[in-house]
């Protein structure tokens, strides 16, 4: 590989994390503690099928 290819590589590398980094991002409203253990709850149950013991 030619040191052009590489550079190239770089800049769409730099390019596409600047694009990334400068994305809108949606402002969302707050869960409340009861909403956050229910994911949490849902997100472990989900786990704890997949393990293979």
């Amino acid at each position: 590989m030619g040191h052009g290819f590489c550079l190239d590589e770089l800049v769409k590398g730099i390019e596409k994390n600047r694009a990334e980094a400068l994305k809108d991002i949606p402002i969302l409203p707050q869960m409340s503690q009861q909403e956050i253990d229910e994911a949490l709850t849902e997100a472990y149950n989900f786990k704890s099928r997949f393990r293979f013991n």
